[in-house]
């Protein structure tokens, strides 16, 4: 009776690890869904080169609204700020995305890599700009003057003003 437990235990065993080697192939296998692609928004080339603006750095995420860094032909930098109903502002930027990168560095943050680039971000936070690097050990968010701030959700509370 001993062996017939064991062997049946033995047998449903190997065939839940079959089935789970199957089950991982069929997710392995799928198309990412939507909330996996990262939102840019439609034609922002074109509606860049109609405002005269040259793209500096693309900032997408994974929902609206999409920022870039764009330049004009003297070299000022504004953010440009793509909503998914249409909208479009531009909002000027006083130091540039290349200052904001020697800044994250000179923190002590990598910033050499494309990959590692691409956790530098520009945000709409209760309508202000904020600089956002997080490695995935460390977070430094920054306003646009690159001054280092502690919470840009309530940043409005801790100056003394209100929004």
């Amino acid at each position: 009776m001993n062996k017939i437990v064991v062997v049946l235990l033995f047998i449903v065993m190997a065939g839940s690890l079959v089935g789970c080697a199957i089950n991982q192939k069929s997710i392995n296998d799928q198309e990412p869904v939507a909330g996996d692609q990262l939102y840019i928004a439609a034609h922002y080339k074109e509606k860049l080169a109609a405002m005269k603006l040259a793209e500096v750095a693309a900032m997408p995420y994974f929902h609206s609204p999409f920022i870039v860094v764009a330049e004009d032909e003297a070299g000022r930098q504004s953010a440009v700020i793509f909503h998914d109903d249409e909208t479009t502002k531009s909002v000027q930027l006083p130091v540039t995305y290349e200052s904001i990168t020697r800044m994250v560095q000179q923190r002590g943050f990598d910033l050499s890599s494309e990959a590692s680039r691409w956790n530098l971000h520009l945000f709409e936070i209760n309508h202000k700009l904020y600089w956002e690097f997080e490695d995935g050990q460390e977070k430094l968010i920054l306003d646009t003057a690159g001054q280092e701030v502690a919470d840009p959700f309530h940043q409005d509370e801790l100056n003394g003003t209100s929004s």
